[in-house]
């Protein structure tokens, strides 16, 4: 397992974290066993995840935005590589889940696009961002 660190923290194997990882497979949730849920309601869900083969961990963010219009929901996630000190600090609620995009700045994540009536999006990228809930 990597260690905690805060200036460049070094994350993940080459089965949850590698360079070249196909954004498309890096969130199978099969690769990853779950940890405790944080959030959980029909349109935010915020969980921990733990790669099976590096123990490596996780924050996944889902969001939807319902269109009570048409039908066709807007949905995001955001799947991140945590320190074992920040999933700590989740768990422990010395940290929110709504201040975790701050940590976006140092480590690439992997970010799932799905606005409605257009084609989903997944791409790894950097940089902070805001967790909000749907609705």
């Amino acid at each position: 397992m990597n260690a905690d660190h805060a200036e460049n923290p070094s994350f993940g194997c080459e089965q949850c974290y590698a360079e070249d990882l196909d954004p498309s497979v890096a969130p199978d949730h099969t690769r990853y066993a779950s940890d405790p849920g944080l959030e959980n309601n029909s349109h935010f869900i915020v969980s921990l995840r733990r790669c099976k083969a590096c123990g490596q961990r996780f924050i996944s963010i889902f969001t939807e935005y319902v269109d009570w219009e048409l039908s066709e929901d807007d949905q995001y996630e955001t799947f991140m590589p945590l320190t074992e000190q920040e999933a700590t600090e989740l768990v422990d609620g010395a940290r929110t889940v709504f201040s975790v995009g701050e940590l976006g700045a140092t480590r690439r994540y992997l970010q799932s696009d799905w606005p409605s009536r257009t084609t989903k999006t997944e791409r790894w990228t950097s940089g902070a961002f805001e967790v909000r809930e749907g609705y």
